[in-house]
Parts: C-alpha cells; sequence; structure tokens
C-alpha cells in the first residue's frame, strides 16, 4: 500500500510540472533561468510544499477507505460442557408430569367388637359319663375380666377369667358323697345369648379339657 502511494505521488509531482497544468506555471518557470539563486530556492519549496499537501490528502483517504470496510462477524464461542458435579455447573431442571394424588388409606383401627358381659343368670346343663345330662342354674358376676359365681342347689363357688369371650377358670363341689373339684372353659356366643363349655376334674389336669366329652352349655335365663 506505502509503495503504490509513493508511486502515485510521483507520477503526480511530474504531471503537475508540464507546462500548462498549473496556471502560471510558465510565469516560474521564467524565474528558472533568471541566475538569481532565491528564485530557485523559492520554486523548490513551492514544489515541495504541493507534493506534501498531497500526500497528506491521499494518507486521509487511504485511512478512511481502511476503516469503512466490512468488519468480520465474531461468532461467539460456544461454552465448553461442565461435567456434573463440578461447582458453578448448571442443571437444568426436569419437569415431570406430577401423578395424581390418590386419597389417603383410611389408617382408623376398627374398634373391637363388644365383648357382652357375662354377669347374669344362666341356664346350663352338663353331662357325666354313665349319668343323665344335669340341669342347674349358673350365676355369674363379671368385674373389668374377673368372674365370680355360683351353681346348682348347694351354690358351690366357681372362679375364672375373661378374656376375648373365652372364660377359664376352677369349680368346687360338696355332697354326702365328698369334696370334687376341676377345671371348666365356656365360650360365649356372638349375640352373647348362649356359650359352649367343657369341664374336666382336676385329677386329670386342665389339658384334658381339650378331648373331654364332659360338656357344660348355657342359655341366658
Amino acid at each position: 500500500m506505502g509503495d503504490e502511494l509513493l508511486i502515485n505521488v510521483l507520477g503526480f509531482g511530474i504531471f503537475l510540472k508540464k507546462p500548462g497544468v498549473l496556471p502560471g506555471w510558465e510565469h516560474f518557470s521564467r524565474f528558472k533561468s533568471h541566475p538569481k539563486e532565491p528564485v530557485e530556492i523559492i520554486m523548490k519549496k513551492f514544489f515541495v510544499i504541493i507534493l506534501a499537501g498531497l500526500v497528506c490528502t491521499m494518507l486521509l483517504v487511504a485511512g478512511c477507505t481502511s476503516s469503512s470496510g466490512t468488519t468480520p462477524a465474531t461468532t461467539p464461542a460456544t461454552p465448553a460442557a461442565t461435567p456434573a458435579g463440578t461447582p458453578g455447573a448448571t442443571t437444568v431442571a426436569t419437569t415431570t408430569a406430577a401423578e395424581p394424588v390418590l386419597p389417603a388409606a383410611n389408617t382408623t383401627a376398627s374398634p373391637a367388637p363388644e365383648t357382652k358381659s357375662w354377669t347374669g343368670t344362666w341356664n346350663t346343663t352338663y353331662s357325666m359319663a354313665g349319668s343323665p345330662d344335669i340341669i342347674e342354674k349358673l350365676v355369674l358376676n363379671q368385674s373389668g375380666s374377673s368372674i365370680t359365681g355360683f351353681y346348682g342347689k348347694g351354690n358351690y363357688p366357681i372362679t375364672g377369667t375373661v378374656r376375648e369371650g373365652t372364660i377359664t377358670g376352677t369349680w368346687n363341689e360338696t355332697d354326702t358323697t365328698g369334696a370334687y373339684s376341676g377345671f371348666f372353659v365356656f365360650t360365649t356366643s356372638a349375640d352373647g345369648r348362649s356359650f359352649e363349655g367343657r369341664w374336666v376334674y382336676t385329677s386329670e389336669g386342665a389339658g384334658a379339657m381339650k378331648n373331654t366329652t364332659q360338656l357344660w352349655n348355657g342359655v341366658r335365663g
């Protein structure tokens, strides 16, 4: 660019030195033949000033032309992917469809079925091996889980404990033939109006009630 500009300036200077290019050039040419030295110096200075002005003008034009060029577009740098777990990493929240909320299951415990009280009078029948069934009245009194009562004409005492509708306990009986005792178990019906039971002698042991055929059943009187 600099060499081309210099050639253009020199060429333009030569062009200006041609007769008739600048008005009055012939007038100044007459002074070249004058033997006086100051006139030649003035001509040289005049020529140098013209060349300097041209150079400045062309430099200004060249500068404006270069600054008005199209600036190349700058492509924004793509940020490098940040590994997961790196501080400063941007986490994109993923929105998932909300699942339908189901009604909460009823966790309220069902109340235990009401246990009917054993308190009252019962008409009972109990069986003995080799003897006909015997009908006797039984009176019971329940206080919490404790049972007390009596049965038969001699008001023979019984005691027991209630658990989930079942009484387990002992009986005692004394008559003219002697004193007897044993174990019993009564299980009430769903409506509390009757019970089914079994009994054994003390000598047989409480475990014998599982297989005994000696029954003791009753209904409310």
